[in-house]
């Protein structure tokens, strides 16, 4: 079992019943697999995860949708949730890069656990790998040079969207 579901699915449902969360953000780096998203420089989000190991297809309305201009740098895809990065091998690439925008090991069951209990979820993460193309700036050197400035700027643009977000919702109470 991979370390997403020993520590995300029960998380989430945690947050539900304890606190009685309607709503669940994720925000993380991740890797992409087009060619023009610039690593430290784009925001990856969307609607739709493909859970590898149990060839899943996880969809979902994301919150963030209509706050997403309050971000220039976002872009919409499907996302891949695999196991560790050890499985991103040439052969696995040129098997789905056609198919899917970003790779991340984690978010897919966190989307199926918040789907379970009828949560809504939303994702922001930061482009911090280029599968396809090498850039100069990569999640090996991202601390380095204008790295951590580009992060910052990523940064603001989450806290825009976030904030314009949380200025107009409210959680749906039961009756």
């Amino acid at each position: 079992m991979i370390r997403s579901q020993l520590v995300l699915l029960p998380l989430v449902r945690k947050l539900q019943r304890l606190n009685n969360a309607k709503c669940i953000f994720y925000l993380d780096k991740l890797g992409t697999l087009r060619p023009e998203h610039i690593p430290n420089q784009t925001l990856a989000t969307g609607g739709q995860s493909i859970i590898s190991s149990r060839s899943l297809t996880v969809t979902w309305s994301n919150p963030l949708n209509p706050y997403l201009h309050h971000g220039p740098s976002s872009r919409v895809g499907i996302h891949y949730s695999m196991p560790p990065v050890l499985n991103e091998t040439k052969e696995w690439l040129a098997s789905v890069e056609k198919e899917y925008d970003f790779v991340d090991p984690e978010f897919g069951q966190m989307a199926k656990a918040a789907e379970e209990e009828e949560e809504s979820t939303g994702i922001l993460h930061n482009v911090s790998d280029n599968l396809v193309k090498k850039y100069e700036r990569d999640l090996s050197n991202e601390r380095c040079g204008d790295g951590v400035r580009e992060r910052k700027r990523l940064m603001r643009e989450i806290q825009d969207v976030l904030g314009a977000f949380f200025k107009e919702w409210a959680p749906k109470t039961e009756a």
